[in-house]
């Protein structure tokens, strides 16, 4: 059996790779490139070229303004928006989901981190890399949900970022406190 790794267009006789011809619902590989399948297409019917085209454009500012709107909601609403991802993550574990704010958590459990009991800063940038990241308050599940646990108001925690992250070393006692955490 010979394999073929190349063919020639019809419409401009230049060997190309297979890849270049598309296939048809059969299997089988068309006669012309698809670049001279587009050029084709245009001449035969230059209007409905020009409408796909502008069609195509407009998907693409769509799809910016779509991005826009979504970072603007979840932005808006936070809460719903964590909420939203948190069940989508208690979904592949086959885990329960009950939504909760970030208000309830402190109201609940206060604003003191729960591993190493000292005041979490709620004015610090949460995301991590930013000045005083260590120290913001991050939500601890105190049973992992990768372990089975719940996503629930029960399971959840208050903490800084950095005890968040290290919770193994405060669990095997190889650390007692936040370093991060002035005094």
């Amino acid at each position: 059996m010979i394999t073929v790794l190349s063919k020639q267009c019809k419409n401009c006789l230049s060997e190309k790779p297979l890849e270049k011809f598309e296939k048809t619902s059969k299997g089988y590989r068309l006669n012309t490139c698809s670049a001279c399948r587009s050029k084709i297409k245009k001449i035969k019917n230059p209007e409905k070229a020009r409408l796909y085209q502008k069609k195509s454009d407009q998907k693409r500012i769509n799809s910016k303004k779509r991005k826009k709107q979504i970072l603007s909601y979840k932005q808006n609403n936070p809460d719903i928006s964590r909420n939203a991802a948190h069940k989508r993550r208690v979904a592949k574990y086959d885990g329960a989901h009950t939504p909760y704010t970030l208000k309830d958590i402190i109201n609940t459990y206060g604003t003191l981190c729960y591993l190493c009991s000292e005041q979490i800063d709620f004015k610090a940038n949460r995301k991590c890399g930013k000045d005083g990241w260590q120290v913001a308050f991050w939500v601890e599940h105190v049973l992992d949900i990768s372990l089975g646990g719940k996503d629930n108001i029960e399971n959840v925690k208050p903490s800084h970022a950095w005890c968040n992250l290290h919770k193994k070393d405060f669990q095997l006692g190889r650390i007692s406190k936040n370093p991060y955490v002035l005094l």
